[in-house]
C-alpha cells in the first residue's frame, strides 16, 4: 500500500491546482478533481464533480459500510499556494523517510491516505 500512496501523491503534487485566488497560470481544482473522480470510478465507488464557483471544484464519493447507522466523512482540500520561489515544484522528492513537494502537508498527502483508504 505505501507504493500506491506514494504513487497518488506523486500524481497529486505534480497536477498544478494552484488557488485560482493567488495564479490563474493552472487550472484551479478542476484537473486534480478530476484525477481524485478517475480513482473511485476504477474502484467503482460512486463518485461526482461538482463545480462551485467558476472552474473551482469539490469531488465527492460515496462508500456505503456494513452499519448503515454510522457515518464517518473524510474531508479535505485540493488548492496549493503559489509556486513563486519554489525549485520544481511539481514534483514530490524524498529525503530520508520523508517525502516534500508543493501542498504535501497541507493536504494533498491526506487526500492521498483518503485515495487509498478506499481500498478497505
Amino acid at each position: 500500500m505505501q507504493d500506491k500512496l506514494i504513487q497518488f501523491l506523486t500524481r497529486l503534487v505534480q497536477i498544478n491546482s494552484v488557488n485560482p485566488d493567488l495564479s490563474t497560470a493552472g487550472q484551479g481544482e478542476r484537473e486534480i478533481a478530476e484525477y481524485i473522480h478517475s480513482h473511485f470510478q476504477l474502484l467503482e465507488i460512486p463518485s461526482d464533480i461538482h463545480t462551485v464557483i467558476d472552474d473551482r471544484c469539490n469531488t465527492t464519493a460515496i462508500l456505503a459500510g456494513e452499519d448503515k447507522d454510522r457515518i464517518l466523512l473524510l474531508n479535505g482540500h485540493i488548492d496549493t499556494v503559489g509556486i513563486e520561489g519554489m525549485d520544481d515544484p511539481f514534483t514530490l522528492k524524498k529525503a530520508g523517510d520523508r517525502l516534500y513537494g508543493r501542498g504535501t502537508y497541507d493536504m494533498l498527502a491526506g487526500c492521498a491516505i483518503q485515495m487509498g483508504l478506499a481500498y478497505y
